[in-house]
């Protein structure tokens, strides 16, 4: 604000020198007015600028916290039932990355395990058909007896239709993929086709 006084200063000891239709007094006035509503002015626009940081602040914190709590999709709790520990890692991956939260099992021992325990949420099942020394519709039934609510599906790295007419003997309409090792077209097409938008 000094430039702006020493200006000020030097308009009046001009208009003293060199009078040109305004007399010392009115020069002043001028001056007091001109000063007194540029102050005013910088005030406004201060005041302007920091309210617009703040509702900038505000907006920004709210799309955060307010966005990220009602626009976060769901998780999906899917129980991969898998004896192969290289295909488990795979489709692990592969669903993860298409919004699963996924617990694997190796046998139904590990499966009956996570079943039992009514605390924790499943809201698919995803069994394979062939797992060396079980019983692939005992363990279809025993998910069905622990889960009744919990839908389960059967995948196999080959096409087998006795297998299928089986279990869709227990539970008709069951969902039977054939293993793709494309794992995230595999994990797409087992989502769409079950369409867990959201859990169950």
């Amino acid at each position: 604000m000094n430039f702006i006084a020493n200006g000020y200063r030097s308009v009046l000891d001009f208009l003293d020198r060199h009078p040109v239709g305004l007399t010392a007094s009115s020069g002043v006035m001028f001056g007091v007015t001109a000063l007194s509503t540029f102050d005013l002015l910088l005030k406004f626009f201060q005041v302007a600028i920091g309210c617009g940081t703040a509702m900038l602040i505000f907006t920004n914190l709210y799309r955060k916290w307010y966005g990220s709590k009602k626009l976060k999709k769901p998780v999906i709790n899917l129980l991969l039932i898998d004896d192969n520990e290289n295909d488990q890692q795979l489709f692990s991956r592969a669903f993860t990355l298409a919004g699963c939260e996924v617990t694997t099992a190796s046998n139904m021992k590990e499966a009956e395990d996570v079943l039992r325990n009514l605390k924790r949420k499943v809201d698919i099942v995803l069994l394979d058909a062939i797992i060396p020394g079980e019983d692939t519709t005992h363990m279809f039934r025993r998910i069905n007896t622990l889960r009744p609510l919990t839908p389960c599906a059967v995948f196999s790295g080959i096409s087998d239709p006795k297998m299928q007419e089986q279990i869709n003997a227990i539970s008709p309409g069951t969902p039977f993929f054939l293993k793709n090792h494309d794992s995230e077209r595999f994990a797409a097409t087992v989502i769409e086709t079950l369409k867990l938008g959201a859990p169950h």
